[in-house]
């Protein structure tokens, strides 16, 4: 009997350790997908593609992997699709749709495994205005700082670059954040291209760490981020 009871802890501790997901019980999967939808821009003229990338998360390691299926729903601006499925079956796919009239392009993503009887995971909702003719965009923006690592001792600054790219037409606004470094919390704006310096006076509150933003004038809802660069201190 002893023997017994052993065996059946042995598996019931096996069976806790497993990973929770793949095609069989629909629960399982549903905890561990995340289903995200993302677009390129948030502006399009009418008639013009706007582009989005669906990705849902793979079965876990340890379970026969299953067919994903994707499909996607848009509606406003003259669309009024429901559901439509995407061609292939991984879990990182793009499609386009191209809105017919001016107003808001709503667009929501969902997946699920196509063998078993799960529920479909949604995305959250993405919205695309869509207006008469193409708004300008930044495209880009660049931030560098020398030197990096920086001796806090050293009397001079850390000199940051900033830069942006952008559509013609475009009036380029900019803006950066900074903190560590024993700076506070700050935001400078209106920031302008070129280089800024920072005299962070603390090692131990490091490291400096700054990110920078722009926008068009013209299109402020379209903004655009560097890489958020941190800047290593020495005492």
């Amino acid at each position: 009997m002893k023997q017994y009871r052993a065996t059946l802890l042995a598996f019931a501790v096996l069976v806790a350790t497993l990973p929770l997901s793949g095609c069989g019980d629909p629960e399982d999967y549903k905890d561990a997908a995340t289903i995200t939808l993302k677009t390129s821009t948030q502006s399009v003229a009418v008639k013009e593609l706007a582009i989005f990338t669906v990705t849902s998360a793979p079965p876990a390691e340890g379970f026969d992997a299953c067919a994903t299926i994707m499909q996607y729903s848009a509606k406003g601006a003259g669309m009024d699709l429901t559901w439509a499925q995407l061609p292939r079956t991984d879990t990182t796919q793009i499609f386009e749709v191209r809105p017919r009239q001016v107003g808001t392009l709503s667009v929501v993503a969902r997946a699920r495994c196509d063998s078993s009887g799960q529920n479909w995971q949604y995305s959250d909702q993405v919205d695309v205005t869509v207006t008469e003719t193409t708004l300008p965009q930044v495209r880009s923006v660049t931030l560098t700082a020398s030197p990096n690592p920086y001796t806090v001792t050293g009397g001079a600054g850390v000199n940051f670059t900033l830069g942006a790219t952008a559509d013609a037409g475009c009036t380029v606004k900019l803006s950066y954040q900074y903190t560590g470094g024993g700076l506070p919390a700050t935001t400078v704006n209106p920031a302008t291209a070129g280089i800024f310096t920072l005299n962070p006076n603390n090692a131990s509150l490091g490291p400096l760490t700054v990110l920078a933003t722009g926008w068009c004038a013209e299109n402020s809802s379209v903004i655009a981020s560097s890489p958020t660069v941190n800047v290593v201190l020495n005492p």
